[in-house]
């Protein structure tokens, strides 16, 4: 197969030109059944091009102390083993703003100086029991060899088009994805949404009201405080203070695609990280299963013993689910799939009744594609580089 299909990747804070993501059409491979008489939608883009790199961005603990203290005596505590100041909270302050519970985040840790850290507070303020790790972010870096704002715009389309969250995201309204581009302006919905409303699924069977997030923008997939939340952004600046309003810009060849990932403290458990120690030896490729996996769509191919009339509807139903792929990525697919499904179901019994007095049998459903993958593959060359770079984090935090 050789037709070529091309999503356009919009800028929102400049008037730049779109960046064009060119597709080519591959027939599937393997005998599974699902992906019988389909083909994979494949994105022309050199992973080889790009450096893939694994960071902890912060670590959030609460310790608790036997005696009350000061936020800036824990902060004083533990300083001096941290590259970059960690940020305390006192939980509960009392009269004189003393505590016993303290929030401490660590930025760009390494899990050795964060312990090192810990023992010395504990050293100064005896603990009651063993800190809590309650937040943790980790991030993945795609860093073009040859810098340009091109490269950067193909990766981050291409991460938009094929990150498949691993749970539930439409739900509750705040989990839904959205985009912002320009700061205390507020986030625009890929998908039409209105708050406090009942959520439309039907919206998911046509691309007709869909917003493509722009390459300059930062997706946002689940909500803030929840299990899991991801960002996907055209990272250009570091070390932002939004109340400063200040932030340091990075040179060309620092700039990058990223998506990191904020887990709480129930996601934490889930992978086995309650405690500060947990986290010694911790292998990190855990996460890619759980938060970070990309996968491609697979499309019907024409099916040539259907009837004219039929086949011109199976086509159009197919054009429209490639449509919403090329504006909303996996994440669209995905849900227009499962809302066919539920709407198959809910006919199910309408249709039953009629064939029966026709003295029809009904086919049975169909079932192929209907797994937690779906009608997608895996994105073997995006897996294998994040799988990569989750290893070498792994082996930096056992050997610095």
């Amino acid at each position: 197969m050789s037709a070529t299909r091309k999503a356009s990747l919009r800028y929102a804070k400049t008037n730049s030109a779109p960046v064009e993501l060119t597709y080519k059409e591959i027939k599937t491979p393997g005998s599974q059944a699902r992906l019988t008489d389909r083909f994979v939608l494949q994105p022309v883009i050199d992973m080889k091009a790009y450096t893939c790199r694994a960071v902890v961005d912060w670590i959030d603990i609460v310790v608790q102390t036997k005696n009350p203290t000061q936020h800036q005596w824990v902060q004083r505590a533990i300083e001096p083993t941290m590259t970059r100041k960690p940020f305390v909270e006192a939980l509960d302050a009392g009269p004189g703003k003393v505590a016993f519970r303290f929030r401490i985040r660590f930025q760009e840790p390494h899990i050795a100086s964060v312990i090192e850290s810990v023992r010395r507070l504990e050293e100064a303020y005896a603990f009651d029991h063993a800190p809590h790790v309650t937040a943790l972010e980790v991030s993945i870096d795609l860093t073009p060899r040859e810098p340009s704002n091109t490269a950067r715009g193909l990766m981050l389309g291409t991460l938009f088009r094929h990150f498949s969250p691993t749970r539930d995201v439409f739900e509750n309204y705040e989990d839904r994805p959205r985009y912002a581009w320009k700061a205390n302006n507020g986030a625009e919905h890929v998908f039409p949404a209105r708050k406090h409303t009942a959520f439309d699924p039907t919206v998911f069977l046509s691309a007709d009201r869909d917003m493509a997030p722009p390459i300059d923008s930062t997706l946002y997939v689940g909500r803030k405080g929840g299990p899991s939340m991801w960002r996907l952004m055209d990272k250009i600046i570091d070390t932002q203070n939004k109340e400063a309003g200040t932030y340091i810009e990075l040179s060309a060849n620092e700039k990058r695609s990223r998506i990191e990932v904020t887990l709480d403290r129930s996601s934490l458990e889930n992978e086995g990280i309650y405690h500060l120690e947990n986290l010694v030896g911790f292998n990190f490729t855990r996460f890619q299963k759980s938060f970070f996996q990309f996968c491609l769509p697979t499309f019907r191919l024409p099916s040539p013993g259907s009837s004219a009339s039929l086949g011109a509807v199976q086509q159009k139903l197919e054009d429209e689910r490639l449509r919403k792929f090329l504006v909303t990525g996996i994440i669209g697919i995905k849900a227009m799939d499962a809302e066919k499904r539920r709407f198959r179901r809910l006919q199910r019994p309408a249709l039953l009744e009629t064939l029966q007095g026709s003295g029809i049998t009904a086919p049975p459903l169909d079932r192929k594609g209907t797994g937690t993958a779906g009608t997608t593959v895996a994105f073997k060359e995006m897996n294998a580089r994040v799988s990569m770079a989750l290893q070498k984090l792994t082996h930096r935090e056992a050997t610095e």
